[in-house]
């Protein structure tokens, strides 16, 4: 029996790696979305401590100078939190961008992998065809020459 060779196969080989090469993507846009969180929740830590030296300042008699730093570190803090809430929302963008072009390319290379069964299929009934033409030839043969 001969092998089936799929002639697009090149190309869903193409499309496997494409899709190979989405998921490595993602998985780094995933993994800097998770440090930017991490900075986001040190940076929170950071501001909660501020607000609680603030606090502990303002219990204690303190100078103008120590409550404005103080209150300065806070908005330093503020401003550093809504800078990281941006950055975070950007790797949100890039892991969901990276996310569709993953299951673009899986469809792609499904829709390659169906055509594939579907023309090993053919291939399959072509091949059975031709085994029952080459049955039906020899018992033919056979048939003819035994009424002789």
């Amino acid at each position: 029996m001969p092998k089936f060779k799929y002639r697009l196969q090149g190309v869903l080989d193409i499309k496997k790696q494409f899709e190979s090469q989405a998921r490595m993507e993602f998985a780094v846009a995933a993994g800097k979305l998770r440090e930017q969180e991490e900075i986001l929740e040190r940076l929170k830590e950071r501001r909660e401590a501020c607000l609680q030296e603030a606090r502990d300042l303002r219990n204690s008699s303190v100078t103008a100078r120590e409550l404005r730093d103080s209150d300065t570190a806070i908005k330093i803090m503020d401003d550093r939190i809504r800078d990281q809430m941006l950055n975070v929302k950007r790797a949100e963008d890039e892991v969901s961008r990276a996310r569709q072009k993953v299951q673009d390319l899986m469809m792609e290379r499904k829709t390659y992998e169906k055509l594939r069964e579907k023309a090993f299929r053919e291939w399959m009934k072509e091949e059975e065809a031709s085994e029952h033409r080459q049955v039906d030839e020899l018992t033919s043969y056979t048939h003819s020459r035994d009424g002789q």
